[in-house]
């Protein structure tokens, strides 16, 4: 039982940073949305800042929730949960008309993001907490940052020499 325990721990150390690489690439993603509500959803930018402005103060207030859902469920089946309530923020962005179909969207999203990343973290806290604790966690945390940061790095040095070239 418990070498069976450790080897999906070690599966578990493996997986994260890839899934956390794949997960975490909001970046690309803003952009996207950003011309999905002006082209599709006839959206202005000044109400595009409004409707950021609720996503974070849903962010805020789902923290509390998220947790409570987490510790019902339980880490495994709160990922999944919040990958589902992603897919429904996404159905909701095609289907709901609007800023406000898109404030409520986003009240869908900041809960099934809050509920994810929580999951997510303890998870992978709670794999490892067994093989060296707290010093394995960031290594593979850092593991998982480390090439969206490099693909935002890169980015950025790329349109400054696009723009100095222009």
């Amino acid at each position: 039982m418990e070498k069976n325990l450790n080897k999906i721990r070690r599966k578990n150390a493996k997986l994260y940073p890839i899934y956390k690489m794949f997960s975490w690439d909001l970046l690309f993603f803003y952009s996207i949305e950003f011309l999905f509500y002006t082209i599709t959803k006839k959206v202005t930018a000044s109400e595009i800042l409004v409707i950021n402005g609720f996503y974070l103060l849903f962010r805020i207030i789902m923290q509390i929730p998220a947790v409570a859902i987490t510790d019902f469920l339980g880490k495994k089946k709160s990922i999944v949960l919040g990958n589902i309530m992603l897919i429904f923020y996404m159905l909701g962005l095609i289907y709901i008309p609007g800023a406000i179909g898109i404030i409520l969207a986003n009240l869908i999203f900041s809960l099934g993001y809050d509920i994810k990343t929580i999951a997510e973290t303890n998870l992978l806290y709670d794999s490892v907490s067994t093989k060296g604790g707290e010093g394995l966690y960031s290594k593979l945390d850092a593991k998982g940052r480390k090439p969206i940061l490099h693909i935002r790095r890169n980015s950025f040095i790329n349109s400054r020499i696009f723009i100095r070239n222009k």
